[in-house]
């Protein structure tokens, strides 16, 4: 996602350019509707509702961009909640509606866990509905970059290894981008999760990365960000091995020359 106001503050907090007022006016009936199917339903258990990702910040590309939503909910997550509203998407402006399920106890909790999901809804997602969780500023550096990236990094030796292991290629290589970007932005003392900066700093990453990896990541941008020349192609598994055998091998030496403990 290109958002021109991502990045740090003068204290080197995360800041975003996801506001309420950005919601482009095209999309503010589809978001209303979301609202009220999922507000609406109190078996649903929903007690907070934002959302996040190109609508929030005003970047939407119609007809290819997605809405993303998150609900935060007590108990276990449950598929229903994406069924209530997938039947509204238009897609004269958008490919499908995600939702994403947090746990309002996870959320809430005094932990790095709870401090991260904290620090992402209050960075990069918008509060529709419901009971608000506590702002929470975060600053960019390895280990939120770490809480970002999940267990994808993890995962990376198996990916490199071309194991898919079932999961989606295109949703894998947004994440691979997104978390390429953080990784070589935060060596540079910056912060962006932008998938286009990931292709632009590889071509000179400190690292060396070679043109076989610059060309993969290039690739899996063009297939799987909205603004890609081929978007909506599957992305090809040589290329997520490629990016994901360069980026384990480069988070492994930026953690041994800081000393971290290995992820």
């Amino acid at each position: 996602m290109h958002d021109p106001e991502e990045g740090l503050d003068a204290d080197g907090l995360v800041v975003t350019g996801a506001r309420a007022d950005r919601i482009p006016a095209a999309y503010r009936p589809l978001v209303a509707a979301c609202v009220d199917r999922l507000m609406g339903d109190p078996s649903l258990g929903v007690l907070s509702l934002y959302l996040y990702g190109s609508v929030a910040t005003g970047r939407a590309v119609p007809g290819r961009s997605d809405l993303d939503l998150i609900v935060v909910r007590e108990g276990a997550p449950t598929p229903r909640i994406a069924d209530v509203v997938r039947p509204l998407a238009d897609d004269r402006l958008v490919r499908e509606i995600g939702v994403s399920t947090m746990s309002w106890e996870v959320v809430v909790a005094d932990d790095e866990r709870g401090r991260i999901e904290r620090c992402f809804l209050t960075a990069y997602a918008v509060h529709l509905a419901g009971q608000a969780v506590p702002p929470t500023r975060c600053r960019g550096g390895r280990a939120l970059v770490r809480g970002f990236a999940g267990d994808l990094l993890e995962r990376l030796p198996r990916l490199a290894a071309g194991r898919l292991d079932g999961a989606d290629p295109t949703g894998l290589a947004r994440r691979l981008l997104m978390t390429t970007a953080m990784h070589l932005t935060v060596e540079r003392g910056e912060w962006s999760t932008d998938r286009a900066r990931a292709v632009e700093l590889l071509r000179f990453a400190s690292t060396g990365s070679a043109p076989s990896v610059v060309g993969a990541a290039a690739a899996l941008f063009d297939c799987a960000d909205s603004l890609g020349s081929r978007f909506g192609a599957r992305p090809s598994m040589a290329d997520i091995a490629e990016l994901a055998g360069w980026l384990a091998e480069s988070w492994r030496e930026a953690e041994d020359a800081t000393g971290s403990s290995p992820t």
